[in-house]
């Protein structure tokens, strides 16, 4: 009976939680698979497609600047077929907004100079761009304030007039994906809150800032009903990452379950430790938003640009709060009767973790990430939970170490493999990925060292080696 209560209490807010997230995503699926195979599309047949948009009678400077943007990111050399390559060909796009500024009419003289405007913001020559947006007419058209910001960013221009453009652009309703965050960014800068504030809580505002900086100013002012509303928020989830996430903790929990070769586990026990998983990943939200506030000034250090100290602490609150489902089992139930039994919950707590981290991170632009995803973090969040299982096993079982050496090495094993994965792993240089092959063949060949240890201990290899007169 206290089984079911305990489950009970666990599953019925996980599974409102996803009746509620499956309503959204069915009555508002604004997840466009259009707007996803245009980001798919190469440059080129981008071209051509808004050339056709032209054509077909648009006057909108949005197009424009959409024609202008995709332009420029195309290479400068491309291959085109096997062995045969071009080169970019900015000078027909120049001729094409010259034919426009002879036109009698009006607007596509307008285009002309917005054209050549974005042109020269791209070519990085700003007092051409400056000298063509002055004879821009429609200042309140989209994309105009938002030029002027980055030729005023260029020229290193004061802080409130940079603030006035985006606030334009802002009022205007023009460039809100571009221009609100920087805007943000900026009234933080200065302390507008109040200026702040109606953006926060405008929802067609808000949308444009990520969570993690709405949270941060709900804790600044305050606003803790607001930040806890925002902590449970599923409008960063998306069908396709939740299915994604579902798939990738399913693969790695049959696979935990499927090592244990003696006691496959209970349904409940496995489920509850899951759910418990999911539910310690937003405590550790909680922690990671208030420990950001607080400096470091008189110890903390940087490395690849990264304030190690907040780091470190941030990575040790995060595998004690992971971890508290496996104590939690050892000591008020009995489900724990074999020393993998601690790997296994282990493992499962860290795999509901990482279902709970992947949810606000995958969707359908970042497949090219998927492998990490996939493999990488779990690995990674697997491997630090059952490292902790395992000293505690070797601790309790094998008395190979004491006390004191096992809370040592449980603080800073899993701190080093979270540090050198997250300092390998993030920034702009792919090519550091290439240091992490030595992390993962040495997670990969103790997990192995482990999983036999704990077998070889079992008290069912014992009796099975009773059973035939092993012993």
């Amino acid at each position: 009976m206290k089984r079911k209560i305990i489950f009970g209490v666990l599953i019925i807010p996980l599974v409102l939680f996803l009746f509620y997230f499956i309503i959204q995503n069915t009555s508002q699926q604004t997840i466009d698979t259009q707007g996803v195979r245009w980001k798919l599309t190469k440059p080129i047949e981008r071209e051509r497609i808004l050339f056709r948009e032209f054509v077909s009678g648009s006057k909108s400077l949005d197009l424009h600047y959409r024609i202008i943007n995709n332009h420029y990111k195309i290479p400068l050399v491309y291959s085109v077929g096997k062995r045969k390559v071009e080169r970019r060909d900015d000078n027909y796009l120049k001729s094409f907004y010259s034919t426009l500024s002879f036109s009698k009419d009006s607007i596509l003289r307008e285009i002309s100079n917005f054209g050549f405007g974005r042109i020269a913001i791209e070519e990085k020559t700003f007092h051409e761009a400056t000298k063509y947006f002055n004879d821009v007419k429609n200042i309140n058209a989209k994309y105009v304030n938002w030029s002027r910001f980055q030729i005023a960013d260029a020229y290193k221009k004061s802080i409130n007039e940079k603030i006035d453009y985006l606030k334009k652009e802002v009022d205007n309703n023009g460039a809100l994906d571009l221009a609100i965050p920087i805007y943000y960014n900026f009234l933080r800068h200065k302390g507008q809150d109040s200026l702040i504030n109606d953006i926060v809580q405008n929802p067609k505002y808000n949308s444009y800032i990520s969570l993690v900086e709405r949270r941060q100013y709900n804790i600044e002012s305050g606003q803790f009903k607001e930040y806890f509303k925002l902590l449970f928020c599923i409008s960063d989830i998306n069908l396709y990452g939740f299915i994604i996430s579902l798939i990738i903790a399913f693969f790695w929990t049959y696979y935990v379950i499927y090592v244990d070769i003696f006691e496959k586990g209970v349904v409940f026990d496995i489920l509850t430790c899951l759910i418990l998983g999911f539910y310690l990943y937003f405590l550790n939200i909680i922690c990671i938003d208030f420990i950001s506030k607080v400096e470091f000034p008189l110890i903390e250090f940087y490395l690849f640009g990264n304030p190690m100290i907040k780091t470190s602490i941030l990575f040790f609150l995060q595998e004690v709060i992971k971890i508290i489902p496996l104590f939690l089992y050892l000591y008020f139930t009995k489900s724990v009767n074999e020393p993998y039994d601690l790997l296994k919950y282990a493992s499962l707590s860290a795999i509901g973790f990482n279902f709970a981290s992947n949810l606000n991170q995958i969707d359908l632009n970042q497949l090219i990430f998927l492998p990490n995803f996939m493999i990488a973090n779990p690995i990674i969040s697997i491997s630090t939970s059952a490292t902790i299982a395992y000293l505690y096993i070797l601790y309790k079982y094998r008395t190979s170490i004491n006390l004191f050496l096992f809370c040592i090495l449980a603080i800073i094993i899993p701190l080093v493999i979270n540090i050198v994965y997250y300092l390998f792993s993030t920034g702009e240089h792919m090519v550091k990925l290439f240091f992490l092959i030595p992390l993962f063949v040495i997670i990969i060949s103790n997990w192995k060292v482990a999983i036999n240890n704990t077998i070889n201990i079992s008290p069912f290899l014992q009796r099975i080696y009773i059973s035939i007169g092993g012993f």
